[in-house]
């Protein structure tokens, strides 16, 4: 009887184990699947940036030669023009950065000025409150006192 039931607790576990391993290679096929599906997006894209690279370095000299505007309206509808908009936007977009950077390098000039402006009002207007306070210390404004324009029977005692 216990032979029986050792058996039969085996045979289950066996069962449960099957069914835990196919079920954890399905999900490692599927992580497999997925990871292959990735590296060939990735390897698309580089291709596509490799091409954009190649077509931004030819054509960069010559939309520095082109006047603005003429290669969009005589080439309208055709495939090369979208390429050459693209490669327009990259090239405005490499130029523009160091504009931006010197850009923000002004904005945060001008607010450390500003900070460093009004430190030194603080500074400056507590140092004229010190200085009047050592003026009225060494220059003493001596008061007059009420009982000195009396006469000396009406001084009090």
């Amino acid at each position: 009887m216990e032979v029986l039931q050792l058996e039969t607790q085996i045979e289950h576990d066996r069962v449960i184990h099957d069914k835990t391993v196919a079920e954890r290679m399905r999900f490692s096929d599927a992580l497999l699947k997925n990871c292959r599906k990735r590296h060939a997006q990735n390897g698309a894209l580089l291709q596509q940036v490799q091409v954009l690279q190649a077509l931004v370095g030819s054509q960069a000299p010559m939309t520095t030669s082109i006047a603005p505007g003429n290669s969009v309206e005589k080439c309208a509808g055709q495939g090369v023009c979208e390429s050459v908009l693209t490669a327009r936007v990259v090239a405005a977009e490499l130029t523009e950065c160091p504009q931006r950077c010197r850009r923000m390098k002004g904005l945060v000039t001008t607010k450390k000025l500003r900070d460093i402006a009004k430190a030194q009002q603080f500074e400056s207007a507590s140092l004229k409150a010190e200085l009047d306070r050592l003026h009225l210390r060494t220059f003493p404004s001596f008061l007059e006192l009420q009982h000195a324009s009396l006469q000396p029977d009406e001084m009090p005692v």
